[in-house]
């Protein structure tokens, strides 16, 4: 029986894709620190084992490895404000990719690695197409410290396939579900539903016209574990989302519309005093053509269907 080391394992998708390996008879080692992910989207089965521990921890992840067939590494930090430090973040990423990847690279193991669509920054050609070259912003803003990390993990990983690592590269699109975290480290659909359920105002960075595409986060998983199983791309990058673009105004409108209240009252708060010296990127969508014939991935679900699933587990939170 195959062995799955999911790091992240408690997180959005994370939890979804440990769902699919389970249920498709795989084994799975879950590691998570459980700062950010949350212990009850942990399953209990007989093929899974939870261990609570940090992708830092470079002993404990050589062991991890040892024991595993595939490494698919979600574990991640981002940080959501120019106020605060970017070095946990930058240090997180940089060093927990090199410390798995290395040993992966040792060991002869495949290996999934977690990327982002915000490496694209405003990019250079819409819809975001992997070959795009990036386009980031002003370098002194700690606003691309995410993206920044992130880039530096997919050079590593592309740096390992040329000499030999079975490595593929998912940039995600926006995700959410009823696993996510209400924190920035969730998006800004689970913070709106939150929101808008306790009737309370919401905070818009912008004017909100901005668009985004978001989808479940069980698409996400599924594009995941398609990558993982898929022979013959080593060094490959892929998108993978949803494609229903809709402005971040308008995201909020419709949460509440699904959610049966009135419109919630938006705070457009100036961009600058989050960011600093950043530019509000417009308009984010991916190309999933390269994703749709190489792994066979198309999103499964609409927007509206995700977010009333998402509402009525939040409702009993509530």
């Amino acid at each position: 029986m195959t062995k799955i080391l999911v790091t992240g394992a408690a997180g959005m998708i994370g939890s979804h894709l440990t769902e699919i390996l389970l249920n498709r008879d795989y084994k799975v080692l879950g590691l998570d620190n459980l700062l950010v992910g949350q212990s009850k989207n942990l399953p209990s089965h007989k093929n899974f084992k939870f261990i609570n521990g940090s992708v830092l921890d470079h002993v404990l992840v050589q062991n991890l490895i040892k024991q595993v067939d595939i490494i698919v590494h979600l574990a991640t930090l981002k940080k959501g404000s120019n106020l605060l430090e970017s070095r946990t973040t930058l240090r997180m990423i940089s060093q927990s990719a090199d410390i798995l990847m290395n040993e992966a690279f040792n060991l002869k193991k495949r290996f999934v690695l977690a990327s982002t669509s915000d490496v694209y920054g405003y990019g250079t050609s819409f819809p975001f197409v992997e070959t795009d070259p990036v386009s980031l912003g002003p370098f002194n803003t700690r606003r691309w410290a995410y993206a920044s990390a992130k880039l530096y993990s997919e050079q590593l990983a592309f740096d390992y396939a040329k000499d030999g690592l079975d490595v593929r590269i998912i940039r995600y699109f926006g995700g959410f579900s009823e696993r996510s975290c209400l924190g920035w480290q969730g998006g800004h659909v689970p913070i709106f539903l939150n929101k808008i359920l306790k009737k309370e105002p919401i905070d818009i960075h912008g004017d909100g016209k901005q668009t985004r595409c978001v989808t479940y986060g069980e698409d996400l998983a599924y594009g995941t574990y398609l990558a993982m199983i898929k022979d013959g791309i080593s060094g490959e990058l892929f998108n993978i989302g949803g494609n229903e673009e809709i402005s971040v105004n308008d995201t909020a409108f419709r949460i509440a519309e699904l959610a049966g209240f009135k419109k919630p009252i938006l705070n457009h708060i100036n961009p600058d005093k989050i960011f600093g010296n950043y530019n509000e990127i417009s308009r984010r969508l991916p190309c999933l053509k390269k994703s749709k014939k190489l792994l066979g991935y198309e999103p499964q679900w609409n927007f509206d269907k995700g977010i009333k699933k998402m509402i009525e587990s939040h409702r009993k939170l509530i």
